[in-house]
């Protein structure tokens, strides 16, 4: 029920392979009206009613968007929300395009739906940690909640730099220091924990980044007062950046940024992103970028998604017969080496069957498209029917003039 995705998704591939082999098929008007009218609304009802019973009154949670296209072209950005302790998706904003002024500003509309539907729950986010997006960082001044940066994407913008930086033949020696400043971006979120004093908190996460510079440079004791010097003994002879050279000069511009130093501030030292990224993998099995959907399309199979992962987050890892958990090895091109990988039980579809069996009950009892949710009805409808359609003909004859000159 969930192949079609338009007239040259799967559902047409589908239905063309049957009837290519003699077997009959529904249409596809038949196809997209039990999907408009049960499928999707029971959908929608079974992840709000499931949504409700994740709801606390305080909550930590992690943010992100996914955009249904790479770059500035974006159609739809979902925006997700997860609870941090257990690792549930408690809601989805899906944002299409036309209601924002560029794509963006689609991260900022998200989250603004995203906290005006939780306070309507009854729900206060007491901690919110987010990519390092401008406009949230901004808003989210003006309101109450602590806001935190995940450490994945503050190291991951230092290391693209350090590495343009290290393709210069002057600056090499930078590229044999960076596993070292990403693994210091993450101590530093491990080992300065949260206490009340939070301005204090972030200015020694600050002084303790800081000292990565002195460190690559071969100077281990600081002018700061938190963190005077490094905590590590004495060490080897070490291939340091030489002072006054081209490659200190660079190092200093990356790692002294002044934006840089705000965001370390800011660096969680518990709760991340990653829940979220892995989140958007399972949105691609659901809804795949190659495809264009609809709105209430893209809102359901979020929905979807969300579902299966609420259902299956914290599997526990497969065990043999023996008793030993079970491991298999693959290769990881990022870090160019082999890693073991856990290999969990089986995932499970009871999701899949309630709401097959909620779309039969509306059909039994003909209530078809009255179990849509409020986030359902607001369709905004497609962007082109918002714009005034000209006359064919002008550019019909401007496509045949192309060829006659």
């Amino acid at each position: 029920m969930w192949n079609g995705s338009g007239g040259d998704g799967h559902l047409h591939k589908q239905s063309m392979a049957l009837r290519f082999i003699n077997i009959a098929v529904f249409s596809d008007r038949t196809f997209f009206y039990h999907q408009k009218w049960y499928l999707l609304p029971a959908t929608s009802c079974i992840f709000a009613a499931q949504r409700e019973k994740h709801f606390k009154s305080e909550m930590n949670v992690s943010c992100d968007m996914r955009c249904d296209s790479p770059g500035f072209t974006a159609k739809f950005g979902t925006y997700t929300t997860i609870d941090t302790d257990t690792q549930k998706v408690i809601h989805v904003e899906v944002v299409q395009k036309d209601e924002c002024p560029n794509s963006p500003a689609m991260e900022l509309e998200g989250l603004k739906r995203t906290l005006s539907v939780l306070q309507g729950y009854g729900v206060t986010i007491k901690r919110l940690v987010s990519d390092r997006h401008s406009s949230i960082a901004a808003f989210l001044k003006s309101t109450t909640i602590i806001h935190y940066f995940d450490a994945w994407h503050i190291a991951k913008g230092i290391k693209k730099k350090c590495i343009k930086a290290s393709n210069n033949k002057e600056c090499d020696k930078i590229g044999k220091w960076i596993p070292s400043i990403i693994r210091m971006v993450y101590w530093i979120g491990n080992t300065t924990q949260e206490t009340e004093d939070l301005d204090a908190d972030g200015e020694l996460r600050k002084q303790k980044f800081q000292s990565i510079y002195n460190h690559i440079r071969g100077i281990h004791n600081h002018e700061t007062t938190l963190y005077p010097k490094c905590l590590h003994g004495e060490l080897e002879p070490r291939d340091y950046i030489q002072p006054n050279s081209k490659a200190e000069e660079v190092v200093s511009n990356i790692l002294n940024s002044p934006y840089l130093l705000r965001s370390i501030k800011q660096l969680s030292p518990t709760i991340q992103t990653y829940s979220n990224e892995s989140f958007h993998q399972i949105i691609n099995h659901f809804a795949p970028k190659m495809h264009h959907f609809r709105f209430k399309g893209m809102l359901a199979r979020t929905y979807l998604a969300a579902l299966h992962c609420n259902e299956n987050v914290g599997r526990p890892q497969r065990v043999n017969k023996k008793g030993d958990t079970e491991h298999s090895l693959w290769y990881s091109r990022a870090k160019k080496d082999w890693m073991a990988k856990k290999h969990l039980v089986d995932p499970t579809f009871v999701y899949a069957i309630n709401t097959i069996e909620m779309a039969m009950y509306m059909a039994k009892t003909n209530t078809k498209g009255s179990y849509y949710t409020a986030e359902m009805m607001c369709d905004p409808g497609t962007i082109t029917e918002k714009l005034p359609k000209p006359d064919k003909t002008d550019f019909v004859a401007k496509l045949i003039s192309r060829f006659k000159h």
